[in-house]
């Protein structure tokens, strides 16, 4: 299988037949070089079977 079937095929995976990776984050605002900083960064990872677990660091 080369790359370009292997990207075929999971795009062609409905994505509750997906294991993937959520992210979640805060910020005070949207301008780095103004100051602005990362307050929180979050993650959810989706698996076939709907079990998810939370990470949360901040």
């Amino acid at each position: 299988m080369n790359y370009s079937s292997e990207v075929k095929e999971i795009l062609d995976t409905p994505l509750n037949m997906l294991t993937f990776v959520v992210f979640d984050i805060e910020t005070t605002g949207i301008h780095p070089e103004n100051g602005d900083k990362i307050l929180e960064i979050g993650a959810v990872k989706l698996h076939p079977d709907f079990r998810f677990y939370f990470i949360s660091c901040g």
